[in-house]
């Protein structure tokens, strides 16, 4: 515990624009949501003392949208952010993010800008973080992802993309699955 809020603690003090303090960072948190020698509920127990004490989501997503060109970046922060909005302790904190931070713009932009790219990585964890996110919010949350502009287009687009690349397309389907009539 001591160990991730001491990265939080740097992650914070560093520039917003410092990638690569910023992508250290977000290395030295991705331990917690991948090993698996952690039992489930002591990592949901870390992760619900770090969100209180050390405001993870906020550092994480700050992290992202302030590097958002930078497809390593993006990809391990979302990636981070679906872990934890996928956590059955942190419900409200999967609203906070959808509702006072805009993860859906944040996740919706970062697919704009990497889907021509060549890191197929970074356009799929924005697709988990959409799943994630659609997957667990209320229908007012469903809404406000599909008033996003032009959702549609991008989705349609992110397909076309990577037609060729099965989990992709997989994703892209699960995420079109919400856009109903707004979309």
């Amino acid at each position: 515990l001591e160990h991730y809020t001491a990265v939080l603690t740097k992650m914070t003090r560093a520039s917003r624009t410092d990638s690569a303090a910023q992508l250290l960072g977000l290395q030295c948190l991705a331990p917690l949501f991948s090993d698996k020698n952690l039992e489930s509920l002591e990592r949901e127990k870390v992760t619900e003392v770090l969100e209180t004490v050390s405001h993870l989501t906020k550092a994480v997503h700050r992290a992202v949208t302030s590097n958002m060109s930078n497809a390593r970046v993006a990809s391990l922060g979302l990636r981070i952010c679906a872990h934890i909005c996928g956590l059955e302790a942190l419900q409200s904190t999967c609203e906070a993010l959808i509702f006072k931070e805009n993860i859906f713009d944040t996740a919706v932009e970062i697919l704009r800008t990497h889907v021509n790219g060549n890191d197929v990585a970074v356009v799929r964890s924005s697709l988990c973080l959409l799943n994630t996110l659609l997957s667990r919010t209320s229908n007012s949350g469903i809404i406000k992802f599909q008033r996003i502009h032009q959702i549609g287009e991008t989705l349609n687009n992110t397909i076309k993309q990577h037609i060729d690349d099965a989990p992709t397309v997989e994703w892209v389907l699960a995420t079109s699955s919400y856009i109903g009539e707004q979309g």
